[in-house]
């Protein structure tokens, strides 16, 4: 395979240092270090764009907070600086998309802008509706999958892809910035990095293997075939190339095989039956606490309506979903009334940023 070089004068590209702080920025461009950054965004493009040029670049230490998610697993957050780092992190992901894109399966759909759970709940509702042959599922997902990305290996596969050595460099530090091993979540490189490290691995399920079906999303894995045994042989050969390999990765033991239709399938927020697709029943919960508090108080927040709005997003892909707005949701409060409190707002912060970049009168 022909490695890729020129990369870093790509980087270095003040239009692709522009780019990379409006995307630090957006949908935040209210807070005070954004508006600073923004204040001042020609200076700080061409202060990185020749730090990076001189190779004299160094990344800070990240912050970190622990969060709690729904289901009670506790996560490690990491928050790097800003500026620069967030902004220097955007600016390589924004050059290696492409390189990561060409090699990338199919039906991975976590972390892919354009993909998302949504594509692969479609493309599963396609399995169970046009293939009747397909009779077992295989569902697992990697252990502790971010903390155990091994820098060495992580590494060793970008070489394989790259030959310039200031990106691979810079790539180096970025991998190595927060740790000694694994990669740190809330990094915007980390689901880019982390997609890549199993990049491998999906073409060796597909092309090796000979799995009939199989999605990703990030290191949760469903296979599907018509032969029970084929599905097992498929786990230990996929646990032999992990570890001959030097992945430093394992499967959970949790690991499942079963009849397709003997119950549903739980993945990318839905349940899949035979005849029929259901939501995930901790997000209904979720929707309906939220459509609850604003009938308990009255009113809704911004926060509040930002986040139902996403969560009202979900129904949609469902065929009992537009009876359940319709019945439970829209008399209480409607999605129309959700666009329009977040448009109100959103016009405001507008108009305090004309005021604050062009000292607006408005």
């Amino acid at each position: 395979m022909k490695r890729v070089g020129f990369l870093y004068e790509k980087i270095c590209d003040i239009d692709n240092i522009y780019k990379a702080i409006d995307k630090v920025t957006e949908g935040r461009r209210n807070l005070k270090p954004c508006q600073r950054l923004l204040k001042r965004k020609e200076h700080y493009a061409y202060y990185l764009q020749r730090r990076l040029l001189e190779g004299n670049y160094i990344l800070g230490k990240s912050g970190h907070f622990m969060l709690t998610q729904k289901n009670g697993k506790i996560r490690e957050i990491s928050v790097p600086r800003l500026f620069p780092d967030q902004v220097v992190h955007w600016a390589v992901c924004l050059v290696l998309k492409d390189l990561f894109m060409k090699g990338m399966y199919s039906h991975n759909v976590g972390s892919i802008e354009g993909r998302g759970g949504i594509a692969g709940k479609k493309y599963i509702d396609k399995i169970y509706a046009k293939d009747k042959t397909i009779k077992y599922c295989m569902k697992l997902d990697i252990k502790k999958f971010y903390p155990s990305i091994k820098h060495d290996k992580l590494k060793e596969l970008f070489r394989k892809k790259i030959k310039d050595e200031q990106t691979l460099k810079l790539i180096d530090a970025i991998i190595d910035s927060d740790g000694d091993e694994g990669l740190p979540i809330g990094f915007y490189s980390s689901q880019w990095f982390a997609n890549f490290y199993l990049q491998e691995i999906d073409h060796f399920i597909k092309e090796q293997l000979h799995i009939k079906y199989y999605v990703r999303y990030i290191d949760d894995m469903v296979m599907f075939d018509t032969n029970k045994r084929k599905l097992h042989k498929a786990k230990c050969a996929l646990d032999k190339f992990l570890l001959d390999n030097n992945y430093g990765i394992t499967i959970k033991e949790n690991w499942q095989i079963w009849k397709i239709h003997s119950r549903p399938l739980d993945f990318l927020g839905y349940k899949f039956y035979k005849n029929k697709t259901l939501l995930r029943k901790t997000l209904f919960l979720s929707i309906m606490r939220s459509v609850n508090k604003i009938k308990k108080k009255g009113y809704c927040t911004i926060k509040r309506a930002r986040s139902l709005s996403s969560l009202l997003g979900w129904l949609n892909h469902i065929p009992a979903g537009r009876d359940c707005y319709v019945n439970l949701i829209k008399p209480i409060i409607s999605k129309k009334k959700l666009a329009t409190i977040v448009s109100v707002v959103d016009k405001k912060i507008n108009i305090k940023k004309m005021r604050y970049e062009y000292g607006s009168t408005i």
